[in-house]
């Protein structure tokens, strides 16, 4: 489990809070998007987070900080484990062990999935 706490990305914004069930093989939109959608609360900053099984590879473009809960692989063909985070313009993930990453950006589109699965959004 992980928990993330946010401030609201405009001030005059009621505090919530969001319970998430992230799916194995997927990356899950936890927080941002367009005004228009009510999945998750919305905000230019995006932040998903995957359940990654061995072999699959996640990229993202754009400004990004990718945090590695647990498990392993390389990011950009450099190795890395458990409570590393790694931040860039340009990140690839492929994960090497089950893993779990959390995922922060600004670009759209989110970071995608190749493997066996895709994306959810908010789901």
């Amino acid at each position: 489990m992980v928990q993330l706490w946010v401030l609201p990305e405009h001030p005059d914004t009621t505090a919530g809070h969001r319970c998430y069930r992230p799916e194995q093989g997927y990356l899950t939109r936890v927080y941002g998007g367009p005004v228009d959608q009510k999945a998750t609360f919305d905000s230019h900053t995006l932040i998903d987070v995957g359940l990654l099984e061995p072999g699959q590879t996640v990229s993202a473009t754009g400004l990004c900080l990718a945090y590695l809960v647990q498990g392993a692989g390389q990011f950009n063909d450099t190795p890395v484990g458990v409570g590393d985070l790694v931040s860039g313009k340009e990140l690839v993930f492929s994960a090497s062990a089950t893993t779990q990453l959390v995922l922060v950006h600004l670009a759209q589109p989110a970071g995608t999935v190749t493997g066996s699965r895709g994306i959810n959004v908010g789901a």
